[in-house]
């Protein structure tokens, strides 16, 4: 009864506005269903396993836009993540966009992340790194510059349950610096500057908030370019993102450089959408030990979309060492699916 009340909330207000709303009101729903069969086999500190499953998750978006005159226009967005059926509706996005031809504000829980060039056959199978991701998702205030590609991104959000006397809770303050162009109009090129601030937060209940969350500084750079040549995709990407602790000299400050090389070839002569991706990703995580952790990724897709529904295989490798713990694990993760987007 509860999950039918939850479906009924956020299925009432989608299609209600879409068939009560003014004239002016233009209104848009997208999403994707998507259906997966994945086989793993994992050897971590000598011991393997091996299983397999098969899952569902969807996505659901609403959008609401409207013409302002002058230029202007207006949006709201709403967007929900289905992880399976036997969990419940997350929301996911949930921001307003005020613009013009020149500027656009975005105000709200958003992605406000850079990119990570490569992959376009990719749906679920993978464990592929990404970069320029220091800030991620959060409730910001983000204002873009069109004429540029440059995006401005500030806000304050508050992490973790203030009231649990065990999870951790903090707050973040943020500031990051986007850009996101095509060099020449042929080359896709992104960059990325973040700063991240965590305190502990003071609205914690029943416990020392020092005792919980540090006071901790996190600085990050990224860029990706790509190189397109006839039907293929050369894609580069570097990110660089330092973990600092002000107040803890126990604690050992810690780096993360993570280098993600992709590759695109698109077969418009097979399937219009049809393709094959394949993705090199490294990260070496220096944490203060005499060795660091190494983390190697190989990872292949081929997808084929036929009558509207994307089909695809994918194989994933996943090696982690760190010879100051003896570790030297490995992860293989398989499988294929059928994927069904609309909208957009």
């Amino acid at each position: 009864m509860v999950k039918r009340l939850v479906f009924l909330l956020v299925l009432l207000p989608l299609f209600g506005l879409s068939v009560f709303a003014e004239e002016p009101w233009q209104t848009e729903s997208y999403g994707r269903v998507r259906t997966t069969v994945e086989f793993y086999n994992t050897d971590t500190t000598g011991k393997k396993l091996s299983w397999y499953d098969m899952t569902t998750d969807a996505f659901l978006g609403f959008k609401a836009n409207r013409d302002l005159g002058d230029s202007w226009s207006s949006t709201g967005v709403i967007e929900f993540d289905l992880q399976s059926a036997d969990s419940s509706v997350l929301p996911q996005y949930m921001y307003i966009t005020l613009e013009n031809s020149i500027l656009a504000l975005n105000v709200g829980r958003q992605e406000t992340s850079g990119k990570t060039f490569g992959g376009a056959y990719f749906e679920n199978i993978n464990n592929y790194m990404v970069t320029g991701e220091t800030i991620g998702t959060g409730d910001y205030l983000k204002a873009t510059f069109k004429e540029v590609d440059l995006t401005f991104v500030t806000g304050r959000h508050s992490q973790g349950d203030d009231a649990s006397t065990t999870a951790p809770s903090y707050d973040e303050s943020v500031l990051g610096l986007y850009l996101d162009t095509k060099l020449a109009d042929t080359f896709p090129f992104a960059l990325s500057v973040a700063n991240i601030h965590e305190v502990p937060s003071p609205r914690r209940a029943r416990v020392a908030y020092d005792d919980v969350h540090g006071n901790e500084t996190y600085i990050g750079y990224s860029f990706s370019f790509t190189v397109p040549v006839t039907e293929m995709d050369f894609s580069f990407n570097y990110d660089n993102k330092q973990e600092k602790h002000n107040e803890d000299s126990s604690t050992p400050d810690k780096r993360f450089a993570t280098l993600v090389l992709a590759y695109d070839l698109h077969l418009p002569s097979l399937a219009e959408g049809a393709g094959f991706s394949f993705i090199y990703s490294k990260r070496s995580l220096n944490d203060g030990t005499p060795v660091g952790t190494d983390t190697t990724g190989y990872d292949l897709s081929f997808l084929y979309p036929f009558k509207g529904i994307n089909g695809f295989l994918s194989v994933s490798t996943l090696n982690t060492v760190d010879s100051d713990d003896n570790q030297n694990d490995h992860e293989l993760l398989y499988g294929a699916g059928l994927a069904y987007h609309f909208g957009k």
